[in-house]
């Protein structure tokens, strides 16, 4: 619960600097919609920034702009009833994540590490692909068979995990092989000139 709440506080203040408003400004305009008083900010030099960039009038009323920042910020907070794994990945999911798992061989990639993940950690990964892309259990299943294909050309030695190849964290940003294989079963692109990863698996 931390780490989301981490995550909708960096967002809330990545939107307010997007509109060139800073914390004490956005602050005023929300007590302002609650009529609540202000704890120490200069609110004169406030009201006459919001003022000039037409967020409130002159009777210091909000203006529409200011009552959707508002309102957008709010739901960063909002708690979202998390979806089940049925209602994510389908109803055949548990079939669907084995026969995903079992297109990898019981070996270990160049990297060391097994091939095949557990499929605790493979449901994980899948539930935040499933969360952020859209293709379908045929597709997926016709994407890893094609990479994996590719892999056991060169024998494994760069070889993605079956869950780093749904997600990988690199540089802080999260990355999936698999939703670009998936982009280019779906666009007929020749997957021969997918480019081969010069890293290993860490």
């Amino acid at each position: 619960m931390a780490k989301r709440t981490d995550m909708a506080m960096m967002e809330m203040f990545n939107k307010i600097a997007e509109t060139g408003l800073c914390p004490n400004e956005f602050y005023l305009l929300y007590c302002m919609r609650e009529s609540i008083s202000t704890l120490n900010i200069n609110q004169h030099a406030a009201i006459r920034i919001l003022q000039e960039g037409e967020w409130i009038d002159q009777d210091l009323n909000l203006q529409p702009k200011a009552m959707s920042l508002v309102a957008r910020v709010e739901s960063f907070f909002k708690i979202h009833k998390k979806k089940t794994s049925t209602q994510l990945l389908g109803k055949e999911f548990l079939d669907n994540l084995t026969k995903y798992n079992e297109l990898f061989p019981r070996k270990k990639a160049g990297s060391g590490k097994y091939m095949r993940s557990n499929i605790k950690n493979v449901e994980t990964s899948f539930r935040w692909f499933f969360e952020n892309y859209e293709y379908d259990w045929p597709i997926i299943l016709q994407a890893t068979t094609r990479y994996v294909e590719q892999q056991d050309q060169d024998n494994f030695k760069y070889s993605r995990t079956s869950m780093y190849f749904i997600r990988k964290q690199q540089g802080g940003m999260n990355n999936s092989d698999l939703a670009d294989y998936c982009a280019m079963i779906v666009s007929g692109e020749d997957t021969d000139d997918a480019p081969t990863y010069s890293e290993k698996v860490v």
